[in-house]
């Protein structure tokens, strides 16, 4: 198949158009980042809820949880907190199979997959790399999913470090792996094939949209939670450096786009990615 790119574009890239460009991104990215947490925390009261323990639900925490010891053993802990994890886990690899499942059209809403994509497998991880931190400390939002289960168990502090640290290296080789996922967003072969044109647009469309929605997603958040959203932007931080890493050493270029598909405002791909997920 014949590789497809917009040569006049490729004559001028200009500052409007990476502006909007990451400005589309960035959009994306505090829409998808903050479903997945909403849907976290609507799942794990879902699980509350199946054994008569009623919750109060909101985006940074789960209130009202009984302390009492009278409500847990070790059965009902493992099964309330790893369903939260496993759920998202799940969804991700749905929005994977959904991203394949696209294949040969590239738009928005495929974009708006493979952050879904992204943002969910980076929670789980990212949930597992907390873990030395969690189980020590109960009074934050590092304190759910398995970290609860580890806590319980009185898991060896060596056992957990090590998990911590096979977390963050799996982020680093997950960014490796789905690197070239967003350079099939691109309109330029000819940028595609050269190291400095990759590291460009992965920087466009997955790092600065990323790191320009810290700040709003981070304004949500709330004293209990803002740990947590620390290491998940931590965890992308990681990933973004799989995805240089990648850029370094593999020198298969991806076949580009026809025209520049994230050079616009996302206004009709959101609410068709609303109507998906809800």
């Amino acid at each position: 198949m014949a590789h497809h790119y917009d040569k006049k574009l490729e004559r001028k890239d200009s500052f409007f158009r990476i502006f909007v460009r990451i400005f589309t991104g960035s959009l994306i990215f505090i829409a998808t980042y903050i479903l997945v947490i909403a849907t976290f925390q609507v799942v794990s009261s879902y699980v509350y809820n199946y054994f008569f323990i009623a919750t109060s639900v909101y985006y940074n925490i789960i209130d009202d949880v009984p302390q009492e010891y009278v409500f847990w053993n070790m059965k009902r802990i493992t099964f309330i907190n790893s369903i939260g994890p496993i759920s998202i886990l799940s969804l991700g690899l749905l929005a994977r199979y959904m991203f394949n499942a696209y294949l040969g059209h590239v738009n928005l809403i495929r974009y708006y997959i493979l952050w879904m994509y992204i943002l969910c497998i980076n929670y789980f991880l990212s949930l597992l790399m907390s873990s030395p931190f969690g189980v020590e400390y109960y009074n934050n939002g590092l304190y759910q999913g398995f970290n609860v289960v580890f806590a319980w168990m009185r898991m060896k502090s060596v056992i957990i470090s090590s998990l911590a640290i096979g977390a963050a290296l799996t982020l680093i080789l997950f960014g490796y792996n789905v690197g070239n996922l967003f350079l099939k967003f691109s309109f330029s072969f000819k940028n595609n094939s050269v190291k400095m044109g990759r590291n460009i647009f992965i920087t466009q469309s997955f790092v600065l949209p990323f790191i320009l929605g810290t700040p709003v997603v981070l304004m949500l958040t709330s004293s209990y939670s803002f740990i947590l959203n620390v290491f998940l932007l931590v965890g992308l931080l990681l990933i973004s450096i799989g995805m240089y890493l990648r850029n370094e050493y593999v020198v298969v270029s991806e076949k580009a786009t026809k025209s520049d598909i994230l050079n616009k405002v996302p206004l009709l791909e959101f609410f068709l990615a609303a109507f998906m997920w809800c």
